[in-house]
């Protein structure tokens, strides 16, 4: 029986790991067999770990949970061969030093554990291309969403050298998002209404709240500025050098502004607004004074987003890659861009995988008849804004035939993303 090793530091990894290994103790226990790995040292993200109950909770006795007190305990796991594989999310292996993932890749060579990178949005088509060292040298399988991302990665193959290619090309695989599989297993919408308190017929407007790009993902100065103004925080003599260091943007809407237009959305169309937060974001007051409904995340598998998303009429967000759950839950999707791409991304390889997937004319947020972007640095932002407030919640049904192409090309949707996952390392093991 192959055992699989599912290298999990973070509660947030049970959204695409969960239906993977749902998947393997439901449909392939004969011949497999999930081992969850709950590392216990001193990891980056604490707060997140996940519980041993929780998983033991969710599966029972359908697989084993190994609680790790230091990074050798792994290492030691891959060398007395008792892991046939080790699955991560994206392509790399959160709170291992430089120094470990060395010593735990070559006992894994050779012992013959396999290395899977599933996938968590688009990041890892990034991967490929910006750590293609570490790619060549770890890594077995690298788990792409659909056919847009091995255009993407693509494009980038042909200015490397042919082997380099070849390599790159030999480690990955279509295989969708695993995350998705766990549609087919949620509750009602009405089951879903009652465990987050919402009403039975409102209708409602999924808020996805503004995360902390500054200083989370980039802390410039004028990333600092932009954020200043949006979120209207800092002294007088803050917010002056924010201006100071962002004159480029003359028109920058600010957070109350959009809320203020989806309140006036709300009440005329009788509906209500559902913010979708985590702790992260450090909302300000003006959100909880605007929404109906404030939610955090409760659980991962099955995921809030998910159980949300399927009641909701109408998906609006800031910067956010949530517009996927949206679209594939056949909501439409609006997508603030409340700073500029070109600050957000400071490597020019994650701005063009952004440009590429997200926000760009051809990208996901930008389909016609499923998503739109309004621009908050645009003169037009102030129009796009106003025709929101005085709009019905009719004009935003989701295009089926859009929907279903932007989903099959982004995601390999329908498909059952966690069989092509261990078909592709079944594959690899052949």
């Amino acid at each position: 029986m192959r055992r699989l090793g599912f290298y999990m530091p973070r509660g947030n990894y049970l959204k695409v790991m969960g239906p993977l290994i749902a998947h393997v103790v439901a449909e392939r226990g004969t011949d497999c067999r999930a081992v969850v790995l709950l590392p216990r040292w001193g990891t980056s993200k604490p707060q997140l770990w996940l519980d041993r109950a929780t998983v033991s909770a969710l599966w029972q006795d359908g697989l084993e949970i190994i609680e790790l007190a230091h990074p050798d305990d792994l290492r030691q796991l891959v060398r007395a061969g008792t892991l046939d594989a080790l699955f991560s999310v994206q392509p790399a292996l959160s709170d291992l030093s430089a120094e470990q993932v060395a010593s735990l890749r070559a006992a894994s060579v050779t012992h013959g554990t396999q290395w899977i990178a599933l996938p968590e949005g688009f990041s890892q088509d990034a991967y490929l291309i910006t750590e293609t060292e570490s790619i060549l040298a770890n890594w077995d399988l690298v788990c792409l969403t659909g056919t847009r991302s091995v255009a993407f990665v693509e494009s980038h193959l042909e200015q490397m050298a042919p082997a380099t290619a070849r390599s790159l090309r030999a480690r990955t695989a279509i295989t969708g998002y695993p995350e998705f599989d766990a549609l087919a297993t949620l509750p009602t919408e009405s089951q879903s209404r009652a465990t987050y308190g919402l009403p039975v017929d409102t209708p409602l407007v999924f808020v996805a709240t503004a995360p902390r790009i500054v200083p989370l993902s980039v802390n410039t100065w004028r990333a600092r500025g932009i954020d200043m103004r949006f979120r209207g925080e800092g002294s007088v003599r803050d917010r002056v050098r924010a201006l100071a260091t962002t004159v480029q943007y003359p028109t920058l809407v600010p957070y109350r502004t959009y809320l203020d237009s989806l309140r006036r959305f709300a009440d005329r169309n009788g509906a209500a607004l559902v913010a979708k937060t985590r702790a992260k974001h450090q909302d300000p007051a003006c959100l909880t004074d605007t929404v109906d409904y404030f939610i955090e995340d409760r659980s991962f598998y099955p995921f809030t987003t998910l159980e949300l998303m399927q009641c909701c009429r109408l998906y609006f967000g800031f910067y956010s890659n949530t517009v996927s759950e949206a679209v594939a839950s056949g909501v439409h999707a609006l997508t603030a861009l409340h700073m500029p791409p070109d600050v957000a991304h400071w490597r020019p390889e994650w701005r063009g995988l952004s440009r590429a997937m997200s926000w760009g004319e051809s990208g996901l947020w930008r389909t016609p008849g499923i998503a739109q972007v309004i621009d908050g640095t645009s003169r037009e932002s102030a129009d796009a804004l106003s025709r929101l407030a005085d709009s019905r919640l009719d004009d935003y049904r989701s295009d089926e035939e859009h929907r279903a192409n932007a989903m099959r090309e982004f995601f390999n949707y329908p498909c059952n993303s966690s069989a092509l996952v261990l078909d592709a390392l079944a594959s690899r093991w052949n």
